[in-house]
This record gives C-alpha cells, sequence and structure tokens, in this order.
C-alpha cells in the first residue's frame, strides 16, 4: 500500500512539474506587434501591407518565408446583377492551383435606387493556412448542381478586404 501511494505521489509531483514548464507549440512564435500581418489586395489586384504604423507597403515573401493566413474579411459588389452566388478563390500565381476556397455569403446593398449584388465572407482560420507564394484573387459563379463548382465563369466588380496573418521564416 506504502508503494502504490509513493508511487501516486511521484506521477502526481511529475506532471505538475512537466505541465508547468510546457508551453503549447508556437507560442512565442508571435511576440510582437510588427510580426502580424494586415494585408488588402489593391486595385491592381496586388497585396499590400498596412504597416504598424500605418504606411502601406508591397507585400513580398522572401525565399523560404511562408504566409500564414489565419483571417480573412471580404466585400465584393458584382459589376452586373443576377451573377451570384459567388465563390472567392486564391490562387497561385499560375491561375491554375486553387491555394484556398471559400463560398461567399450572397449580399444585395441599395445605393441611390439601384441594388448592386455580391458577396461576402468573414472567416477565422485556426491554426491557419499556409502560402508559400503570394496569390491572386478570383471570384467565380457557383453553377448549378452538378456542374463542378470550381468552374463557373468569372464575375467582375470590386473586392474590399482585410486579409490577417503572419511570416514564418
Amino acid at each position: 500500500m506504502k508503494a502504490i501511494r509513493s508511487f501516486i505521489l511521484i506521477l502526481l509531483a511529475m506532471a505538475l512539474v512537466t505541465g508547468a514548464t510546457q508551453r503549447p507549440a508556437g507560442a512565442e512564435l508571435v511576440n510582437r506587434v510588427s510580426q502580424i500581418y494586415q494585408l488588402f489586395f489593391d486595385t491592381d489586384s496586388s497585396l499590400k501591407r498596412i504597416m504598424p504604423d500605418g504606411t502601406i507597403q508591397p507585400f513580398t515573401l522572401s525565399a523560404g518565408q511562408t504566409f500564414v493566413m489565419t483571417a480573412i474579411y471580404l466585400r465584393f459588389y458584382a459589376s452586373a446583377t443576377n451573377t451570384g452566388p459567388y465563390r472567392f478563390f486564391l490562387r497561385a500565381p499560375d491561375a491554375t492551383n486553387a491555394l484556398w476556397i471559400e463560398n461567399m455569403d450572397n449580399i444585395q446593398y441599395p445605393t441611390g435606387g439601384a441594388t448592386v449584388y455580391g458577396g461576402g465572407t468573414a472567416k477565422t482560420l485556426n491554426p491557419g493556412v499556409r502560402m508559400s507564394v503570394i496569390p491572386t484573387y478570383q471570384v467565380r459563379q457557383i453553377p448549378v448542381p452538378p456542374n463542378d463548382p470550381n468552374n463557373g465563369p468569372i464575375i467582375t466588380g470590386t473586392l474590399y478586404g482585410r486579409i490577417t496573418g503572419y511570416v514564418i521564416p
């Protein structure tokens, strides 16, 4: 009986000591505001970074770096009506490989008597989506099933959005 109590006491002590010294993986990866990246698509579809001081810089990745997208907020206004529902794509520069795909909720926005149609989404991505290349975006119409939802026509319009994440070496 004494051996069992001693064994339990030793196990409890080990659990308390190791539990107090362990940290979650990557807990110190992001420890400065300058490591958080706020990105947006400029009018020429290039990604720009909003710096902590409010200035804007082109977003670039050095060799061996990867961007981890942790949140995305989008609002899309289509150039033509009745073109939804919409699917948003982040694509590799070759425009054939999709890095991330998301359906957009339908929106209608009345402005001065006219109605603008589009889509929107807000997602928090945990633990994140890794991208080793700088993506471009595409908005496509989701065709009627059983057609492939990734092959609808490209829809033109205006995109507003913000991508949050961090860069790892």
